[in-house]
């Protein structure tokens, strides 16, 4: 009864690593498009998402008990994510590009958070049966 969460968690974990596996490799040439003045930061975010995505990719495995409680939680945090990610697009000092990269992230983060409510909610919520 969980298969859809799961798959959810684990595409969720999979563009993570990816993600920040590529933002890691590209840190210079990403952040020269968003104008950021070096690539720290960016390689910092991806670094994060590599590990994010490992965290993941655990909890789509972890056990009914696991993925009941925490998929809320990591949709929370898809959520914080996506708001900062707007207050980073309007208030950061970026290119056009980079506000516009930063806004289709948040709009994809948003989409898997919604993935992850609708099939944990499918899934019969927070109830675990026996």
């Amino acid at each position: 009864y969980l298969r859809p969460v799961r798959r959810v968690l684990a595409a969720d974990a999979a563009l993570c690593a990816a993600s920040g596996t590529l933002m890691v490799a590209g840190a210079g040439p990403l952040a020269d498009l968003a104008g950021l003045d070096g690539g720290g930061p960016v390689a910092a975010i991806g670094a994060f998402l590599v590990v994010l995505g490992v965290d993941l990719a655990l909890l789509s495995r972890a056990g009914d008990r696991a993925v009941q409680r925490l998929t809320p939680w990591s949709a929370a945090g898809d959520v914080a994510w996506v708001v900062a990610s707007l207050a980073v697009a309007a208030l950061a000092d970026l290119s056009g590009a980079g506000r516009v990269l930063v806004v289709l992230q948040a709009a994809a983060v948003a989409g898997v958070a919604v993935a992850k409510l609708v099939t944990h909610r499918r899934s019969g919520g927070g109830r675990i049966s026996a």
